[in-house]
């Protein structure tokens, strides 16, 4: 019956915890808040995730400069936050049980997804040593997904099983594709192939980016939303089904969602 999510008034942000079942909203954190610092910086809080009692993000304390992220733990059952050492530039945190991903700038001139392991608390696990960037993770128990660049063309998803991780082409569509998400069978991501600018991962000139989805068990790709509108960044998938935000009236780059979309995942098997 727990949530969490980032609110902001002011220019000022806060790390909010939000109980579904009695509607008591706790600030956790502010970015007031003078953590190993002043505050002439504020604390930050992004890319927010939550596994039962423990809350994972990239951000930094007070006083310190904004281009210095990392990664921030917040348990509920003790209050209190920790930042694990020599995590910096830990960005797109995922969390799944004790187990933490993430994409850093760790390699010369590359970014590279990599897991890091709360109970052993042992740096980080690079888990490809590709010399093409890996991008955005997420992950599922023993499973990891992220956007890979190692085609000659544009981004492909890849996935692995842990402990070894040996990754496994999601797609290898020649369009670009982004932002994966993962739970049991299902993954998802945001997928460029019928858009008119497909092959251009960075640009913002895109006017039909869809979701498509692959089933581990059935070994098949499926188109899931094709609306011509544009996405937020993340998607998830919980409980099978797809949600994700979007704004249906503009379905420009630069719309803010105004909605939360579900899909029933089972509709395509």
């Amino acid at each position: 019956d727990l949530t969490n999510y980032e609110g902001t008034e002011y220019f000022v942000s806060n790390l909010h915890l939000f109980d579904l079942a009695t509607s008591d909203d706790v600030t956790l954190l502010s970015s007031r808040d003078p953590v190993g610092g002043t505050d002439d910086y504020l604390m930050t809080f992004y890319e927010i995730d939550m596994y039962e009692d423990i809350i994972v993000w990239n951000g930094k304390d007070a006083g310190e400069p904004i281009d210095n992220p990392s990664l921030c733990v917040f348990d509920l059952a003790t209050m209190r936050r920790t930042r694990p050492a020599d995590l910096d530039t830990c960005a797109f945190t995922r969390i799944w049980g004790r187990n933490v991903v993430c994409q850093g700038w760790w390699l010369p001139n590359v970014e590279e997804v990599a897991l890091f392991n709360l109970d052993t608390g042992e740096g980080l696990r690079y888990l490809t040593n590709h010399p093409e960037a890996q991008l955005h993770p997420d992950i599922w128990e023993n499973r990891v997904v992220w956007v890979d660049f190692r085609a000659e063309q544009c981004a492909d998803i890849y996935w692995c099983e842990l402990p070894e991780c040996i990754p496994q082409p999601v797609t290898t569509n020649q369009a670009c594709q982004d932002f994966p998400a993962i739970e049991g069978d299902w993954i998802v991501w945001h997928d460029f192939r019928n858009d008119s600018n497909p092959l251009d991962f960075y640009s913002g000139d895109h006017d039909n980016i869809e979701i498509w989805g692959y089933n581990i068990e059935t070994g098949q790709e499926y188109q899931l939303v094709s609306f011509g509108e544009i996405f937020s960044n993340r998607l998830r998938v919980e409980g099978g089904n797809l949600y994700f935000a979007a704004n249906p009236e503009e379905g420009k780059p630069s719309s803010d969602p105004n909605a939360i979309f579900e899909v029933d995942l089972s509709q395509f098997l």
